[in-house]
């Protein structure tokens, strides 16, 4: 053929725009569509996994609640009624509890009085029964209810239990999946419909789809043809068929197809008209150029573009150049900073809270953080623990509650086993841990594992701290109210009781009332000040005063026991920024207990001075000390030094909690020095926020 170079350019790129379409149509097009497919199935799989995990989680809950009834039913039917009231207000979603049985007319209901049901037949709506056979699941679409259904014997008789939930949540979960587009949703058992944005016959009927296929399968709805998938429960024997429209499936593949071609076409032209004009003035210089970019094919970034002569294609190796320095800054910084994540990783992962250790596919640690290898230090002193199974068989470690699961992550199987441990270390210290242990599996291979030991014990000490709080409570409110009951009902119960004596008991009462009101009380002030519900205004107070003004009055008191308080102040006068009432309540507290906590012809010792920047309050009451092991608790609640001098004297143990509690309202600190020479002394330290002296 003899063409010229410009006519062989417009040939070739006629042919090549040719194979690019025909390559584009018969091999791109459909290995596209299948990849699109793929991913559309992948999509409406995981949204589809998604609500299949939600309503698995919520018919378990409402399958075992069902048994549960059943079994507390047979176990103690006498309080059956009790029960069944306490389900309900454990779950609000439950509607109508209703217990009967077909050869009696009495009947067991409660029912949620927000909602208000029709008593229709359960054996009317459609429903399927689980593979226990004394078991049943309905759906009412009447009042948007599921129905759970079980039966029992009792005494010979036959009853069953049936439980209306509210299965709004759900509705509204399946008729809201995050498709962003319409499609159809429905939940089915065989050829039975629980629930639909479309009637499922109309679905079987169209194409007649298996809904035991787990795969995308098509069929006509309405004229239009639809992809679905369909999925089992796990909890009943229910499927979940999830559909979208084949244009939404197909979009992506009529949008590569219309622009591609669009492309080629572009490209064509563009082609046809550079090749004609510049098919003489490019060959030598192009091909240098291609020399040197084929080096930034094998991403080698280092040879700079060199610069070419021809105007025409000079810009093009310029860009060329532009772009290979961006990629080599931008290669050398990925680098950099890939190198920075390592260690930033692997710097947060030893200074974690929680313990890590990764093992390698023999169970062997490969790395461990700090908090892991103290922790394997104390459990095995003399020998270091190198693998996962040799940590988890030390006898000083109890595995708790265990649950396992498994996730498939493409080729890899990801099996997650949670657990709480009880760890017995040396003293007879234990502590609590939450134990996630993951493991990656390929086929039967394991490729190793993480395991991540969070800290449990503080939760546990501070349930134990409740508990104890609340029965030292009980504990302490039950005296006063036993003897106010007590002496009520001697007065009810003796008719001929003297005035007197009714004085007397009523006297006692009085005493009690006092004494539970002020239990009452004190407990409130500590919560207030703890929760901060209540602010107490500082002012600037004259603090020699105030002091001066509370031991006078306790001068009854101290004169009973031929007490004397002497009093230094340094200076004389002492301001300082209080809550006034706060603060007088502290020092009645410590002094009150420097009078009853100590022998008679005693002297306490009060001193106020300012130092450092700060008000320092101190007591001595030169009493009977309180034991070393007792002090740490001094300032907790309720709580009162076992020592058989202090057993005669009347207190609530909530007396010092309070003062601690108002000295952290101050910003400020309490401290106690106990020694047979001193017996106690308490020093208050307050910072002098807005405070002057006064001579």
């Amino acid at each position: 053929m003899n063409l010229s170079f410009h006519s062989r350019i417009f040939l070739v790129l006629i042919v090549l725009s040719g194979i690019i379409l025909g390559v584009l149509w018969w091999f791109v097009r459909p290995a596209y569509e299948t990849g699109v497919l793929e991913e559309r199935h992948t999509l409406v799989q995981n949204i589809q996994n998604y609500a299949i995990e939600a309503l698995d989680k919520q018919f378990t809950t409402w399958l075992n609640v069902t048994r549960g009834v059943t079994i507390q039913l047979l176990e103690a039917p006498k309080e059956g009624e009790s029960f069944v009231r306490h389900t309900m207000i454990l779950h609000p979603e439950i509607l109508r509890i209703r217990i009967h049985s077909a050869e009696h007319q009495d009947e067991l209901v409660s029912q949620n009085i927000h909602h208000r049901l029709p008593k229709h037949d359960f054996t009317t709506l459609p429903r399927i029964a689980m593979d226990d056979s004394t078991l049943c699941l309905g759906w009412s679409t009447i009042d948007t209810a599921l129905i759970t259904q079980s039966s029992f014997t009792l005494g010979g008789t036959r009853f069953f239990t049936t439980i209306w939930w509210d299965a709004y949540q759900l509705q509204m979960l399946l008729q809201r999946l995050p498709f962003g587009t319409e499609y159809v949703v429905v939940l089915f058992a065989d050829t039975l419909q629980f629930f639909g944005n479309v009637p499922f016959s109309s679905v079987l009927a169209s194409r007649s789809i298996n809904p035991r296929v787990h795969r995308f399968q098509t069929f006509t709805l309405n004229g239009t043809q639809w992809y679905g998938v369909t999925t089992s429960l796990q909890s009943a024997p229910l499927e979940l068929l999830v559909a979208v429209p084949e244009s939404v499936v197909k979009e992506p593949v009529n949008e590569l197809l219309l622009y591609s071609t669009s492309a080629v076409g572009i490209l064509f032209v563009l082609l046809l008209i550079l090749g004609w004009v510049l098919a003489y003035h490019i060959t030598k210089p192009i091909n240098r150029l291609i020399h040197d970019v084929e080096k930034l094919s094998t991403l080698d970034f280092s040879h700079p573009i060199r610069p070419i002569g021809m105007k025409d294609i000079r810009q093009m190796a310029e860009t060329i150049e532009i772009m290979r320095q961006s990629l080599e800054r931008y290669q050398r910084l990925n680098v950099e900073r890939i190198i920075v994540e390592e260690w930033k990783n692997k710097l947060f992962m030893l200074h974690s809270d929680d313990l890590i250790g990764i093992t390698d596919p023999d169970g062997v640690f490969i790395f461990k953080n700090t908090k892991f290898e103290e922790f394997c230090s104390i459990l095995a002193p003399n020998g270091a623990i190198c693998a996962k199974q040799q940590l988890l068989e030390l006898p000083s470690l109890t595995i708790l509650k265990q649950v396992e699961r498994e996730e498939i992550a493409e080729n890899v199987v990801v099996r997650s086993t949670q657990y709480e441990l009880k760890v017995h270390l040396p003293q007879e210290e234990v502590q609590y841990f939450r134990v996630s242990d993951s493991t990656l599996l390929r086929g039967n291979a394991s490729l190793g594992s993480l395991l991540i030991l969070h800290d449990l014990t503080n939760d546990r000490l501070v349930d134990k701290m409740k508990s104890d709080m609340m029965n030292i409570v009980v504990h302490e409110l039950r005296n006063p109210v036993g003897s106010i009951i007590g002496f009520a009902h001697l007065m009810v119960q003796q008719e001929d009781i003297s005035n007197e004596e009714k004085r007397e008991y009523l006297g006692y009462i009085l005493e009690s009332g006092n004494r539970l009101l002020n239990l009452i009380n004190r407990f409130l002030d500590i919560s207030r000040l703890e929760s901060r519900r209540i602010e107490y205004p500082k002012v600037h107070t004259d603090v020699s005063t105030l002091v001066r003004r509370v031991v006078e009055s306790q001068q009854p008191q101290l004169k009973a026991k031929n007490l004397r308080v002497d009093l230094e102040f340094d200076p004389p006068v002492q301001y300082a920024t209080v809550a006034p009432e706060l603060f007088q309540e502290a020092v009645l507290n410590l002094l009150s207990n420097a009078i009853k906590y100590g022998d008679p012809d005693r002297t306490i010792t009060i001193v106020v001075r300012t130092e450092n920047g700060s008000l320092s309050f101190s007591i001595t009451d030169h009493g009977y000390g309180i034991p070393l092991e007792a002090q740490e608790k001094l300032f907790s609640k309720f709580y009162r030094v076992a020592n058989p001098k202090t057993q005669r004297e009347v207190g609530t143990g909530l007396g010092l909690a309070y003062v601690k509690e108002i000295v952290t309202y101050h910003n400020g600190t309490i401290t106690l020095e106990s020694t047979p020479e001193i017996g106690c002394r308490f020093t208050i330290t307050i910072p002098l926020t807005m405070s002057h002296e006064t001579s």
